[in-house]
């Protein structure tokens, strides 16, 4: 998401992104708990799992342990799952967490900043979708990776 402006409070949403999945699937239990590849789906983890499946192809986004965001959304509509609640819920994330940090933010931005439209923020959002299709604010980053090999 970039934030153009907090006053008035401005955000735009690519509606393209990254998805990623963990090498190995999820299973309860204690002896589970140190298993990385199970429950972290960075890319800096799971290519050392011998699970991950590189995808070596741009122009194939739905394959592999990472696909575009697009892909996704293609991959729930075919399977009639409810991606519309999905977006709509990684929206409303988005935008309650930008709100909820506005007041600091400006109060800063009136301190330090001489123009107020000079400056802007990306922020990067990870958010994780459980089997009952539960949205789970992971992380903001605040210098999201913009290569394509992370």
């Amino acid at each position: 998401a970039a934030v153009t402006s907090f006053d008035p409070l401005r955000i735009y949403l690519f509606d393209e992104g990254l998805t990623r999945f963990a090498t190995e699937k999820y299973k309860k239990g204690a002896s589970n708990i140190t298993n990385r590849f199970m429950h972290l789906t960075n890319y800096s983890v799971n290519k050392k799992s011998q699970n991950f499946d590189k995808n070596t192809d741009a122009d194939v986004d739905d394959t592999g342990s990472k696909w575009s965001l697009s892909a996704l959304r293609r991959y729930f509509l075919a399977n009639n799952m409810p991606w519309e609640k999905v977006w709509d819920g990684i929206q409303d994330i988005l935008i309650k967490t930008v709100i909820s940090i506005e007041a600091i933010v400006n109060s800063k931005i009136a301190m330090f900043v001489k123009y107020r439209n000079s400056c802007y923020e990306l922020y990067g959002f990870d958010v994780l979708i459980d089997s009952n299709y539960t949205l789970h604010l992971l992380e903001i980053n605040i210098v999201p990776s913009l290569h394509t090999t992370s």
